[in-house]
């Protein structure tokens, strides 16, 4: 197997999907560089910035292929916020949407005829 970058996905309209590359391509090369263990696919990309266009060597199947590829920013991946709020009641401001943790309550006496009768322990 040739050294270089795997492409297990591509994504529709991203860049690499614009340029041509599909998944089990193998890129070897960006502007002539080698792409391998020393020299990686992130690391080669670092040296550029967005909006450049580079010249992907690809190896795809037997074939070697060139593709141009106009560098993007990677999209920022969604973060879901860290609390959620919504409105109470009128007037009143928020309230988080999480409820709040449960309230400790003493556990009740069994009802028997001392309880009923406001009897304390000591009393008996």
């Amino acid at each position: 197997m040739a050294e270089g970058a795997l492409v297990r996905d591509v994504y529709p309209d991203m860049p690499a999907d614009r340029a041509g590359i599909a998944p089990g391509d193998v890129i070897t090369a960006i502007n002539g560089e080698p792409v391998d263990q020393e020299h990686t696919l992130p690391e080669r990309l670092y040296s550029y910035e967005v909006g450049d266009v580079v010249t992907l060597t690809v190896l795809r199947g037997e074939d070697e292929i060139e593709l141009q590829a106009t560098l993007a920013a990677h999209p920022p991946a969604p973060t879901p916020p860290a609390v959620v709020v919504e409105p109470a009641m009128p007037g009143s401001g928020v309230s988080p949407v999480i409820p709040p943790p449960a309230r400790r309550t003493r556990a009740q006496p069994q009802a028997d005829p001392a309880h009923a009768a406001r009897h304390r322990r000591r009393d008996l």
